[in-house]
């Protein structure tokens, strides 16, 4: 496994409980943002009812969002 990917995977390990309970977030996953890897927080909507509770990034990889609509938790 790529290092980046196991630096992703400890990231969202680290974070993904605190993540999904943010508001209106329904799963976090991984991504690629400009062919660089990401964190992608999915939403039930846009705006998120919190702005500035999503994180650009974290630990230096950055986090972007997508609206899913359904709740997924399970996602991570």
């Amino acid at each position: 496994m790529p290092e980046h990917e196991d630096r992703i995977t400890h990231i969202l390990l680290a974070n993904c409980e605190r993540l999904k309970q943010l508001p209106g977030v329904v799963g976090v996953g991984r991504g690629v943002l400009n062919g660089a890897p990401c964190i992608t927080l999915f939403l039930t909507r846009l705006p998120h009812p919190s702005p500035g509770a999503i994180p650009e990034s974290l630990e230096g990889i950055p986090v972007v969002t997508e609206v899913r609509g359904n709740p997924d938790k399970s996602a991570c």
